[in-house]
């Protein structure tokens, strides 16, 4: 595959036209910028902490110590419902879909 890089921070002339391994799932992928200029595509993402971060979380839910709270639960056949509340951001924490 073809791709356009830079190796270091400036001006246009930096940019180089090269080899690029194929795409790969993982902290390193890579994307067709291009495929996402002409289709209007969005990237959108979030970071949620490290992982030692996370371990430190569970344990706090494991020990009883942190309890999401519920907004409410609502059976699955409930989920179009579930998700305009979301989307109007009317619940303030979780809303379980119980299957």
């Amino acid at each position: 595959m073809k791709a356009t890089v830079f190796h270091e921070h400036g001006a246009p002339e930096v940019l180089k036209y090269e080899d690029f391994p194929d795409p790969e799932v993982g902290p390193n992928a890579v994307t067709n910028v291009n495929l996402l200029f002409w289709k209007q595509l969005e990237i959108l993402g979030s970071t949620m902490g490290s992982r030692s971060e996370l371990r430190d979380v569970l344990k706090l839910v494991w020990n009883g110590k942190l309890q999401p709270i519920v907004d409410r639960v609502l059976p699955l056949s409930k989920a179009q419902e579930a998700h305009k509340i979301l989307e109007k951001g009317e619940q303030f924490g979780k809303l379980v879909l119980n299957p």
